[in-house]
């Protein structure tokens, strides 16, 4: 399932995916404007590390608020603190 969120000038959106070891993984999109250009961002843990949908999907969602409240510093992947 696709979650969506508006934050601050960018459009976050969260999809959660489950292994076949019944453990969630979720992979993150973040995209904005620059002046005129468009620009995205992908990142997420796609590993079968959470025990629920709803906990892959709120990790994602926290994660990205977190990315963006930084300033979107330049990163591969995001790490809780």
């Amino acid at each position: 399932m696709l979650v969506k969120l508006a934050y601050i000038g960018h459009d976050v959106e969260a999809l959660a995916t489950i292994f076949k070891n019944h453990e969630w993984g979720v992979e993150v999109t973040v995209e904005w404007l620059e002046g005129i250009a468009e620009k995205k961002k992908k990142f997420g843990l796609p590993y079968g590390i959470f025990s629920s949908q709803n906990d892959a999907e709120s990790w994602g969602l926290l994660a990205a608020l977190r990315w963006i409240d930084a300033g979107r510093p330049d990163t591969e992947a995001l790490v809780a603190h």
